[in-house]
């Protein structure tokens, strides 16, 4: 695998800057609608952004907010499903590669969307869980088996090598949707944390914990 499509990928994926821009100003009316296999999702999510639309309450926004957070994690289910093996290296860069890659993209956009809502207890599953999202494609690269068509071993090496370098790119971007999710927390106290929340909460203690050990470490709701 070339450096040349280590680094195309890597840009394709927005790892290429340590820091993303910050997004623009949210309103549902500018939100994408990606391709989706997850149908029922979609349409009640496309439906609870008009509803918003009519009337920015707060039930409506509270009511956008699950019903895009349940088409993201349809697509979250999606994206786990999708298989990594490969019969030449071609393949794996054109096909295999390019499909975790949308497929990450579309639940990346809808994590994103949940997280501009701007409600708090959403915020923090939304990063949580956005978080979690580029863990699994790091994960999910690494698991990713050797194409048939690398036989020496110093080719099959070699490849290993690249892919890791991709895993500890994609994974090192969960560092920040994690630390927000946890700041984010901070706002609810104990008592006021329901049985998602504290999952959420959890979730995003032990990704930090996996991508910046003392980052984690260094916050009293991840050392309890």
């Amino acid at each position: 695998m070339s450096r040349s499509l280590l680094l195309a990928f890597s840009v394709s994926m927005g790892c290429a800057a340590a820091k993303p821009p910050p997004p623009p100003p949210y309103t549902p009316v500018n939100s994408p609608e990606p391709v989706t296999s997850c149908k029922m999702e979609s349409t009640d999510a496309k439906a609870a952004r008009e509803a918003l639309l009519e009337s920015d309450s707060g039930a409506a926004r509270e009511a956008a907010t699950r019903a895009v957070l349940a088409h993201a994690e349809c697509e979250r289910r999606h994206f786990d499903e999708l298989p990594m093996e490969s019969s030449s290296e071609q393949q794996f860069l054109d096909g295999v590669v390019t499909s975790a890659r949308d497929q990450f993209q579309t639940t990346q956009i809808l994590y994103q969307e949940v997280v501009k809502y701007g409600l708090v207890r959403w915020v923090i599953g939304g990063n949580s869980r956005l978080g979690d999202l580029h863990a699994a494609f790091a994960d999910k690269m690494r698991g990713a088996p050797v194409p048939g068509d690398l036989r020496a071993p110093v080719e099959r090496a070699s490849w290993i090598g690249d892919i890791e370098d991709i895993a500890r790119v994609v994974e090192a971007e969960a560092k920040i949707p994690y630390q927000e999710a946890l700041l984010t927390a901070d706002q609810v106290p104990a008592e006021g944390r329901d049985e998602d929340l504290r999952r959420w909460i959890q979730g995003a203690c032990a990704g930090l914990m996996r991508v910046d050990p003392p980052k984690a470490q260094a916050l009293s709701m991840c050392r309890r």
